[in-house]
Parts: C-alpha cells; sequence; structure tokens
C-alpha cells in the first residue's frame, strides 16, 4: 500500500515533471526553492495572533516579511496572506461586505466569469441576488455604458471585476467610480492574472478604484497553492479582523513560507 503511493506520485512528477509539455493556464511552476519549502518543518506547525501556540517566533516572522513583501509588490496598504485558496479570498470579501438579500455584480458563468461566484457558489451560500454584468461577447469584455446604467438601478452592494476567462483589462477605472458613488464595496478577482498585476503587465484595479485585490497564488503568479487579499487600509483592517476564525484556522505556514519566497522573486525579478 506504501510502495503503491509512492510509485503512483514518482510515476506523476515522471510524467508532469520531465516528460510532458505542461500548458494550462490555471496552474504555474514554483522555483526549486520556493518547492522546498513545503515540505519544510512549517508544514505541522501552529500560531496564532493570541500567541496560544509557543515556539512560533521564526513562523510569525516569516508572515510578517511576507505581508510586507506583498504591500510591496503590489503597493498596497494591507496584505493578507491566509486564505487557503482564491475561493476562501472571495469568500472572506463578499462575507464581509455583505448580508443576505443583497445584490452581487459580476460577470456570468455565461460570459467567462468564475463559477464559485455565482448562484452555485458563494452568492447562492451567503443568500445573494446577483445581478450580471451587461457583457460584450464580440469585444469579450464588460459593456462600459451599459454596465454604468445597471449599476445605477440596480445599485449592488458589492461589485466583483475579473473572471475566469479574461483576456482584456476589465472597465475597472470607468466603473468603480460610480459603482462606489451607489454604494457598492468594489472587488476585482484576479486568481488568473495576479502575475501580470504584479508585473505591471496588465492593469492596476486597486489605483484604478477596486477596494480590494482578490486571488489566488499560483496561475500567472508562480508561487505555491493557496489566496491572498490585497486592500487599501479601510477594507483591509476588517478582513483582517474578520479573517480568524471565520474563514481560516490553520493557514498553513509552510505554504505563507513559499508564498513570501515566491512574492521575494517577483520583487527582484519580475
Amino acid at each position: 500500500m506504501i510502495d503503491e503511493i509512492l510509485n503512483l506520485v514518482r510515476a506523476h512528477e515522471r510524467w508532469r515533471g520531465k516528460e510532458c509539455l505542461n500548458l494550462i493556464p490555471s496552474e504555474n511552476v514554483m522555483s526549486p526553492a520556493v518547492r522546498s519549502l513545503l515540505s519544510s518543518e512549517l508544514g505541522h506547525r501552529y500560531t496564532s495572533r493570541d500567541r496560544f501556540y509557543m515556539g512560533t517566533r521564526f513562523m510569525d516572522e516569516i508572515e510578517h516579511y511576507g505581508e510586507e513583501l506583498a504591500k510591496d509588490v503590489f503597493e498596497v496598504e494591507t496584505a493578507e496572506l491566509r486564505p487557503l485558496s482564491g475561493h476562501i479570498a472571495d469568500l472572506t470579501f463578499l462575507a464581509c461586505f455583505t448580508k443576505p438579500g443583497d445584490v452581487l455584480m459580476c460577470v456570468s458563468e455565461e460570459n467567462g466569469g468564475y463559477p464559485g461566484l455565482g448562484e452555485l457558489g458563494l452568492a447562492g451560500l451567503l443568500g445573494l441576488q446577483v445581478a450580471p454584468f451587461p457583457f460584450s461577447k464580440e469585444r469579450r469584455n464588460i459593456d462600459v455604458e451599459r454596465a454604468a446604467e445597471a449599476i445605477k438601478r440596480v445599485k449592488p452592494k458589492v461589485v466583483v471585476f475579473g473572471a475566469s476567462y479574461i483576456l482584456f483589462p476589465h472597465p475597472v477605472k470607468e466603473l468603480a467610480e460610480i459603482a462606489r458613488e451607489n454604494g457598492a464595496c468594489v472587488g476585482f478577482d484576479g486568481s488568473h492574472v495576479l502575475g501580470l498585476i504584479a508585473g505591471k503587465h496588465f492593469q492596476d484595479p486597486l489605483r484604478e478604484g477596486a477596494h480590494a485585490l482578490l486571488g489566488s497564488t499560483h496561475k500567472s503568479f508562480f508561487g505555491p497553492q493557496g489566496g491572498i487579499i490585497l486592500a487599501d487600509r479601510e477594507h483591509g483592517e476588517v478582513l483582517k479582523e474578520k479573517i480568524f476564525p471565520r474563514f481560516v484556522d490553520n493557514a498553513h505556514w509552510n505554504r505563507i513560507a513559499a508564498l513570501a519566497l515566491a512574492l521575494a522573486e517577483m520583487k527582484n525579478f519580475w
């Protein structure tokens, strides 16, 4: 039984690591240094903000260092590395700034939006109504004029830009101010384009008017599987206060160490 499991892992590593050309856009490859930290001694340790666990000095320093790197790389006031996935980052954001019955506006799954946000995903879980962005299939992007009218008419509590199928920058700059004026909190799910955003080669949602940038850390960003939340001070402090113990308990500090190193690599090499 033990040999079977080990052999299957070796077979996978041989196939996907040496013999296969990997062309899946929702995956990336970590550097050997980042990958090595996932199997470090941190992998079976806990820490917590209330200092309940002892012997956590270096773990706490690693997390703080990673947060400072994230703030530097993304030029943002607050950073949260504890979400275990982009989906948990989205959940934390929506749960903190909505209540049941509120309206969420996002790109529909039909137009390439993330299914996890919709009625079968987080919106259904949190009791939110979903209002899809008016979308131009010809231009493969949000229709700015019709979206502005929809925001004024529907007055969503939260607007989330970003999508799973995203070919072009979304019109955050054109629509964020309108959303804010109509009472919406503005997020950008950058899971698929986070590395391009960090490398200054796509768009800059936080400077364009989003309150928070949420995402996965293992797609175009070349870190370990996990999530991240980057936000202005006002919204970021709410998210950091609420994330434990409502959404994350054990945040897997081997992953956080690997993410911190990936952030350092991004800062050094872009």
